[in-house]
């Protein structure tokens, strides 16, 4: 899984959660970060915020998607609303 978020707290409690889960986690602080490790790694899973610094998840996707199609990509926020989600 590769979990990309600006809030480091986050990611350091979300990572360990789904290491004890037994998966294997890589993390990133920005989507350039994470589309560096993508590229190096090819991850199954992407948990991306929707917000980030530069690049933001809607944009990560359309490039994860140039790579992967099938990926399976999921993003998070906290400031959503029914038309980012649709």
């Amino acid at each position: 899984i590769l979990l990309i978020d600006d809030e480091k707290n986050l990611l350091r409690v979300v990572s360990l959660s789904l290491s004890k889960q037994g998966f294997l986690v890589d993390t990133a602080i920005n989507a350039e970060k994470g589309l560096g490790l993508f590229l190096e790694k090819r991850h199954e899973v992407i948990l991306c915020d929707l917000k980030l610094d530069g690049m933001n998840g809607i944009d990560l996707l359309s490039e994860v998607r140039g790579f992967d199609k099938d990926v399976i990509f999921i993003i998070i926020t906290a400031f959503g609303n029914i038309e980012q989600a649709v």
